[in-house]
């Protein structure tokens, strides 16, 4: 199977944050499932550009990786050259996978992709409510000219989860909608590194019980909200820390420093940016991972925090309902009251903890195993592929879209 998979940003554009991580496992998963994968994406990091070389292929993870110029408008991520790359040289994939919404990667992708190669889309969240109401009436305008026509076109659309396949199929997309989620390399969490590692970024990690928000610091995940909660867990949980982890716009850091400083520094952590081990060792030894997120499509830092065998607290708008059915942690209301009571459930109650933290582990391993997730993308792959090829060659109506991939129509 040829895959050709276009995305506005890459690894590493960490700037990016969750999205980065998880699209480039998928396409390294597909690589170890046997598929040829090639990548074709802009420089974009940002407000900065990416420092690789351009127009030219470079082995990112295992991964046949092109990055091209990205222009103004660059949160459009516009680039010509891109563009111009993709219809020289789509015809020589099987299928071609695009990665969000409102982008100019799309609109090259679907022009690209013609009648030549069937193409599904990945929208990772971006048709929910809250990410609609940002920038309504530009968004409206684009939907309009060319977004519904891109989705309409495709010959499946990816949705992360049920309700995210709700959400696109309320809209009345005419292509059909399957839910196949991000998956990560569970051997990345097998071994977690020991607690001393978190001596790095403070020496009180090293003993002391700590609440972690792990992920990009944007507005929409209420980092701020978190604050509010902890602060009414010190009363029960007097040694209890909270670790915010993560970079963002410098007006939103300053915001949430100045919220840290209210409550204490040594209490309140602000980190910033981690990766590696250290990352990897806050994931493992926290009393519970949070994210009262008020919009997203798959938090990815939710299922590496589980796959390292921690619990969880999450908004319902994380999506993730299954948390709460597997008893992997608390699925809560964006209330400081029920944040508080569900992290001073799993900080006060040792045993709670840790079979909350088995069964997130257990819940996580069979869910979203990249093993797993490549054998089903390859499954829709094939699928797509048979299907565009019985339309370009036989008159008459398209065949019913298959039904073992997930999909509905």
């Amino acid at each position: 199977m040829r895959v050709l998979v276009a995305a506005a940003y890459y690894e590493p554009a960490f700037e990016y944050g969750g999205p980065v991580t998880v699209v480039a496992e998928g396409c390294r998963a597909l690589a170890r499932a046997g598929a040829s994968v090639t990548v074709f994406t802009t420089n974009a990091n940002g407000a900065a550009e990416l420092d690789v070389p351009l127009g030219q292929p470079l082995d990112v993870g295992g991964v046949e990786t092109w990055y091209f110029p990205r222009r103004k408008p660059k949160g459009y991520f516009y680039s010509p050259a891109l563009a111009a790359e993709l219809t020289r040289r789509v015809a020589e994939f099987d299928v071609l996978h695009l990665h969000g919404l409102w982008c100019h990667t799309n609109l090259a992708g679907r022009r690209a992709a013609a009648d030549r190669v069937p193409y599904v889309a990945t929208l990772h969240g971006g048709l929910d409510p809250v990410m609609m109401r940002k920038g309504r009436l530009k968004k409206r305008l684009y939907w309009l000219v060319h977004e519904r026509r891109n989705l309409d076109q495709a010959s499946a659309l990816v949705a992360l989860t049920e309700d995210e396949k709700q959400q696109i199929e309320a809209l009345g997309v005419r292509a059909p909608v399957v839910v196949i989620p991000h998956g990560l390399d569970l051997g990345q969490y097998s071994a977690p590194p020991p607690r001393e590692e978190l001596g790095r970024l403070h020496p009180c990690l090293v003993s002391a019980p700590y609440v972690l928000f792990l992920g990009r610091l944007h507005p929409k995940k209420s980092a701020e909200l978190l604050i509010a909660a902890y602060t009414r867990c010190l009363a029960d949980a007097p040694e209890l820390r909270l670790v915010l982890a993560g970079a963002g716009e410098p007006s939103y850091e300053a915001k949430l420093k100045a919220l840290a400083a209210q409550v204490g520094t040594e209490r309140v952590l602000c980190v910033g940016h981690v990766s590696g081990a250290p990352k990897h060792a806050l994931l493992a030894h926290a009393v519970a991972f949070c994210l009262p997120s008020e919009s997203e499509g798959l938090p990815t830092a939710c299922i590496e925090a589980m796959l390292s065998q921690t619990p969880v607290v999450i908004s319902h708008e994380c999506h993730l309902a299954e948390v709460a059915d597997e008893q992997a942690g608390f699925v809560v209301d964006r209330t400081p009251e029920a944040i508080a009571e569900a992290l001073l459930q799993l900080a006060n109650d040792e045993p709670r903890r840790g079979a909350t933290a088995r069964r997130a582990r257990d819940y996580a391993a069979h869910t979203f195993d990249s093993r797993l997730i490549a054998d089903r993308t390859l499954a829709l792959y094939a699928e797509t592929r048979d299907r565009h090829q019985f339309r370009t060659s036989e008159t008459g109506a398209c065949p019913r879209f298959p039904s073992s991939a997930g999909g509905s129509e």
